[in-house]
């Protein structure tokens, strides 16, 4: 047994996160886990026999630690304390410590034994490690101390180890059940959250088998909780002294919390992404060698410049065509070239085009944040266009309409103050646009595997909002028609198609402005998915559109419904299970937190059944 418990105690120092140090009562090193090897950049066989101040502590701290360590074997210490480490290469690690000491029946220090955690950036505590006197005592202190969850069957799949924190982590305690039971009684799923985990494919089951494996993500659905943990295991066989597995262990750690927040980003990500595509303005981003890497329709539109260049990156073609443009393109290409050797610099400036047209051009350099000590990385340059033909011509005709009607004070002021409001105006949504592109470019670098990816994933979204600006600017920013917002985007996202039937039913509705934009973005996704996989694909079929009021009564207000139908018959045949995508997580997040609302996305084999509810803005 004490072989057998030797193996499992090897295993754990394999396979735990944690750093695991012996030392003896003076300071010399014993013995160090894997873990501690590739944190410290040292290996055993270069630490072992030298004292811990000489090795891992930084000098200053050197004589601090002897100190602590005669504290903690006279017992006037505590045993869980956080202090600087520094690793072969010179770099500190800030290493949350629960240290214990192994002694005699006579009281005699024998060993010390300290397990760490790295909280430099996860800054998470560690539990006090209890004294150690021989390898059982050792074992089950490092089971309890680490941070990792730990668990341990025999062949036939019986528990023989389950930690506190692997309990906490799964929700149950191991059972007596063969090992094909295991996925349906923690309530395991992949990572899709949908597709329940096969039990042959489980870590402990693998280990069982020979195998060994890392960072296996299982998401855990126990009904008992309000919402899904996540856990990463760690996975490998346990053998006996010839070498015949005879049963497996994992390590386990939850990672919840950084599950949700990445769910998060990816939202917020969502989001803005949309907002860019959803600008009025010519957008252009380049790397430092003025490279293009993203850009919006918009920017081809205005400028002129073909599709197939901006989709294969073809600068120097794109900055020729703009040049050929300009009334003076000597101006504009000097000025393109000054900016570029110096990357620090932004500039805001206006260039007439032989057309006619007066652009005006905002472009700021991307960095990284300033750090203490990081030297400053210049990835590119963001470009903004946006053409004020009309603003100028709106300036020269208050100019004009000064000079005719000078006698006619009230009328002079109020044509310029008119002027001053659409100036205002353009300024602050210059400002919007702007600030969304800046916070979009600082997440899209680690968005998308290509940035033709990134700009396929974008292109619907563009012409969406760019319907928007088009609706409500003709309805002098008031208000929209539901019927023609939904004939509006359709037109703009999805070709006639002689084999669909597209039917629209419902009363004469008014979306107000602050309504129209999300309600937009959550159309453009539908008919996105319908084109790819429904009805406007090439099979064809049949979609109807229908919407009603429903009266609300609550606490003596009044309020208005809107419910939205959109059915699909036909289209593509989908087999396997429905995974949520981008465009899913896009139109949940438009309806419940910019509408408050909420929606059912059903998946039927013969096609597609939504349900839209959210409360009309009066």
């Amino acid at each position: 047994m004490i072989g057998f418990d030797s193996q499992i105690h090897d295993l754990i120092f394999e396979t735990v996160e944690s750093l695991i140090v012996v030392i003896d009562p003076t300071g010399v090193i014993l013995r160090m886990n894997p873990a501690a090897e590739r944190v410290t950049g040292y290996r055993l066989a270069d630490a072992i026999g030298k004292h811990l101040w000489d090795v891992l502590i930084p000098p200053e701290h050197g004589k601090a630690a002897q100190e602590r360590l005669a504290k903690i074997l006279s017992g006037d210490s505590p045993l869980s304390f956080e202090r600087p480490w520094v690793n072969r290469a010179g770099t500190r690690r800030l290493i949350r410590w629960s240290v214990g000491v192994s002694r005699d029946p006579a009281g005699t220090a024998q060993f010390v034994v300290a397990t760490g955690t790295d909280t430099t950036d996860v800054k998470r505590a560690q539990g006090a490690e209890e004294a150690l006197r021989d390898q059982t005592r050792l074992l089950r202190s490092v089971l309890d101390s680490v941070g990792d969850g730990v668990a341990a069957v025999d062949e036939a799949g019986r528990p023989l180890i389950q930690t506190a924190e692997m309990r906490r982590i799964v929700g149950r305690p191991s059972p007596a059940l063969p090992p094909e039971q295991w996925g349906e009684y923690f309530h395991f799923y992949l990572p899709d959250g949908v597709t329940p985990f096969p039990s042959e494919r489980l870590p402990l089951a693998r280990a069982m088998r020979g195998e060994s494996t890392n960072e296996v993500e299982i998401q855990i659905r126990n009904p008992d909780w309000p919402e899904p943990h996540w856990c990463s295991v760690n996975g490998r066989p346990l053998r006996d002294e010839s070498g015949r597995v005879c049963g497996g262990v994992v390590a386990s750690r939850d990672i919840t919390d950084r599950k949700r927040a990445e769910g998060e980003s990816r939202f917020r990500k969502s989001l803005l992404e949309a907002q860019m595509e959803a600008s009025i303005d010519g957008v252009l981003v380049v790397d430092a060698k003025g490279k293009i890497l993203l850009s919006n329709s918009r920017f081809a539109s205005m400028l002129g410049i073909p599709e197939h260049v901006v989709k294969n990156a073809i600068d120097e073609y794109a900055l020729a065509i703009v040049v050929g443009q300009v009334e003076d393109p000597d101006e504009f290409l000097a000025r393109v070239k000054w900016l570029y050797s110096h990357p620090e610099e932004q500039s805001h400036e206006e260039f007439r085009f032989k057309d006619g047209r007066i652009i005006d051009r905002f472009s700021a350099p991307i960095r990284s944040p300033p750090g203490e000590g990081a030297p400053i990385v210049h990835y590119g340059r963001v470009w903004i266009f946006r053409d004020i033909t009309e603003l100028k011509v709106a300036e020269a005709a208050a100019r004009r309409g000064a000079d005719v009607a000078r006698s006619n004070e009230a009328h002079f002021r109020d044509l310029a103050e008119h002027t001053r409001r659409l100036a205002r105006e353009i300024d602050h949504r210059v400002g919007n646009n702007l600030a969304s592109l800046l916070g979009l470019v600082t997440v899209a670098r680690t968005r998308a595997a290509s940035v033709d990816a990134l700009a396929d994933a974008m292109h619907n979204r563009i012409l969406g909002m760019a319907q928007v600006h088009q609706l409500l600017r003709q309805g002098n920013w008031t208000r929209v028609s539901l019927s023609e917002l939904i004939s509006s985007v359709r037109g703009a996202i999805v070709q006639p198609h002689e084999k669909v039937s597209c039917v629209l039913a419902g009363p004469e509705i008014w979306i107000e402005p602050r309504q129209v934009s999300p309600l937009t973005m959550v159309i453009v996704e539908l008919l996105t998915n319908s084109a790819k996989y429904g009805v406007y694909g090439p099979a064809g079929g049949r979609l109807a559109i229908s919407w009603r009021i429903i009266p609300i009564e609550s606490k003596g207000n009044s309020r208005r419904l809107l419910r939205i139908s959109w059915m699909e018959r036909g289209g593509a045949n989908i087999t396997g299970p429905i995974v949520p995508s981008l465009g899913t997580e896009l139109v949940e997040g438009f309806i419940t937190r910019e509408l408050h609302g909420r929606c059912e996305l059903r998946y039927p084999p013969d096609g597609v059944d939504h349900v839209i509810e959210f409360p009309l803005s009066e």
